[in-house]
């Protein structure tokens, strides 16, 4: 099955023919490895159970940069909405 498409999907899939092309600067690719750690284990994350009927879920840490779509998603629909609301001044 194929993954589903994502920027996390897409960094993992060309990061390297990227950094054998070009320089990326040492921030860039901070940011692109906190996209592809963001949500899984290499974060770290909860192991979760139920009392009741005994399911159990992992939920793995967010990255948290702000150039992440995941993390930053709440935040950029806010900013889009507040921006929208503002009167145009042409």
């Amino acid at each position: 099955m194929a993954e589903p498409a994502s920027l996390q999907a897409v960094i993992r899939s060309c990061l390297d023919g990227v950094a054998a092309t070009q320089t990326l600067s040492p921030r860039q690719w901070q940011v692109c490895h906190h996209v592809l750690d963001c949500r899984t284990a290499a974060l770290g994350g909860l192991a979760l159970s139920c009392d009741q009927c005994e399911a159990a879920a992992l939920c793995y840490h967010a990255c948290r940069d702000r150039h992440c779509p995941c993390c930053q998603r709440r935040a950029s629909l806010e900013w889009c909405a507040s921006d929208n609301a503002r009167p145009c001044c042409r």
